[in-house]
C-alpha cells in the first residue's frame, strides 16, 4: 500500500481514498425496466467502503427461502451469498482502473449482473474461467483485498461460485466478454430445484455432492441423458483424458442405494465409451421430486436423444438408443424411422435386415465424442 518513501500506491489510493468518480454503481430493481428501488453510486470513497455497502445491499435484498428437507426445515438464500460476493469482488478487483467508468451491479429480482470495464486478459476466456489460473490486471490491489480479508471479500474462486449455483439447481454463472470491452457476469437465481438438492444429499460418498466436476456432469446428464469424454471435457474445462477419469469415478458413486451412472450398452466394440444416468438413479430423483412437491421433471425426448447421439457419434442404432433411454430396441425403431423420414438420418447400409443395422446423420458428425 505504501512505497519505501512513504507514498501511497495506486492500490492504496483505490482501496482507501477513492477517486473523484464512483468505482461501483449499484442499482436494485424488482423487475427488468422497473423503477429503481435503491441506488448506490458515490464518488470520493475507497473501494473497500463501496464494496462493503454494496455487499450489504445485496444481502438485504436477497430473500431467504425455506425448504422442508425431511423433518428439518432448511433455509437458503435466493442467491448463494458466496457466489454473489465473488461476482462483486471479481468485477471490482479485475476491472480496468484506467477508465472512469464504474463497475455496474444490477440486482433485479433474483438475478445479479456485474459488468466491469476491461476485457479478459492473460489467456482467460469464457470457456476456461473455472480452470485457468487467475490473471489479475491489478496484482497489488488483488493482493491487498486477499490480505485484508475484510468481511469475506477476499474472493473464493470462480469454481466455488459455479458450484454454489449449480448445487441449488441454477444455471452455471455466465461470464463473458462483451463489446467495450467489458466482462459481464450473470447469476440467475430464479427457481430452486429442491428435488435435485435432496437427490444430491443422498449421494454416497457424500463428498461427491460437493465436487464441481460431478455437479456439472450430472446436470448435463439429466438434461441430455448421455455424455462421453469429449462431450464432458468442455463442460468441466479440462482435457478429454481428465473428463474420462471423472466419468470412471462416477461409476462408483451411488445415490439412495442406486448406482448413479453406467456405460451405455449396445455401442460398437470399437467405439469410445459413453455414460448415462441409470434408470434406478432416475427413479430416486423422481421420488425426491415428488416429495418436494415439484412438477414432473421434463426429460429429453427419445427423438432428441437419438439426434444428439447420431450427430456426435456418427451413427445410431436401436440398441444404442435402448442403452440410453432404457426401452426395448424393437420399441425404438419407429423413432429412428421417423427421423429418417424427416431427413435427419439415413440408412447406414443398403440392406436393412440383420443384426447391427444402424443409421448415420445426414450432416457431418464427430464420432470421437
Amino acid at each position: 500500500m505504501v512505497t519505501p518513501d512513504g507514498t501511497l500506491t495506486n492500490a492504496g489510493v483505490i482501496a482507501f481514498v477513492g477517486r473523484d468518480v464512483a468505482g461501483v454503481d449499484h442499482v436494485r430493481r424488482e423487475v427488468t425496466g422497473g423503477g429503481s428501488l435503491q441506488r448506490i453510486r458515490e464518488a470520493g470513497r475507497g473501494l473497500l467502503e463501496e464494496l462493503h455497502e454494496v455487499d450489504r445491499a445485496i444481502e438485504a435484498a436477497n430473500p431467504v427461502r425455506h425448504l422442508p428437507m425431511g423433518l428439518v426445515s432448511r433455509q437458503v438464500r435466493a442467491l448463494p451469498p458466496r457466489a454473489a460476493r465473488e461476482a462483486l469482488v471479481n468485477g471490482a478487483a479485475h476491472r480496468d482502473w484506467s477508465t472512469a467508468d464504474p463497475v455496474h451491479v444490477e440486482h433485479i429480482g433474483s438475478r445479479l449482473v456485474v459488468t466491469s470495464p476491461g476485457g479478459f486478459i492473460g489467456g482467460v476466456t469464457s470457456s476456461n474461467t473455472i480452470t485457468h489460473p487467475s490473471q489479475p490486471r491489478n496484482r497489488a490491489l488483488v493482493d491487498l483485498l486477499m490480505r485484508l480479508r475484510v468481511a469475506e471479500l477476499e474472493g473464493i474462486g470462480v469454481d466455488r461460485m459455479v458450484g454454489d449455483m449449480v448445487r441449488l439447481g441454477y444455471p452455471a454463472p455466465s461470464i463473458e466478454e462483451v463489446a467495450g470491452p467489458l466482462v459481464r457476469a450473470v447469476l440467475l437465481g430464479t427457481r430452486l430445484d429442491e428435488g435435485r438438492m435432496t437427490f444430491l444429499a443422498r449421494m454416497d460418498p457424500a463428498r461427491t455432492a460437493d465436487d464441481l466436476n460431478t455437479l456439472l456432469v450430472l446436470r448435463h446428464l439429466l438434461e441430455h441423458w448421455w455424455t462421453g469424454a469429449r462431450s464432458t471435457a468442455p463442460l468441466i474445462q479440462r482435457s478429454a483424458a481428465e473428463a474420462e477419469d471423472v466419468l470412471l469415478q462416477l461409476e462408483t458413486v451411488r445415490v439412495g442405494g442406486a448406482v448413479l451412472v453406467g456405460r451405455v450398452e449396445g455401442t460398437p466394440a470399437d467405439a469410445p465409451p459413453a455414460w448415462t444416468v441409470t434408470t434406478d438413479a432416475l427413479a430416486v430423483l423422481a421420488d425426491r421430486d415428488q416429495r418436494a412437491g415439484a412438477p414432473k421433471r421434463r426429460h429429453p425426448t427419445r427423438s432428441a436423444v437419438a439426434r444428439s447421439w447420431a450427430e456426435h457419434r456418427g451413427r445410431i442404432g436401436s440398441s444404442e438408443l435402448s442403452g440410453i433411454v432404457g426401452a426395448h430396441p424393437t420399441n425404438l425403431q419407429r423413432v429412428l424411422k421417423d427421423l429418417e423420414a424427416d431427413g435427419v438420418l439415413a440408412p447406414g447400409r443398403a440392406v436393412r435386415r440383420g443384426a447391427g443395422f444402424f443409421y448415420v446423420p445426414t450432416r457431418g458428425s464427430d464420432p470421437s465424442r
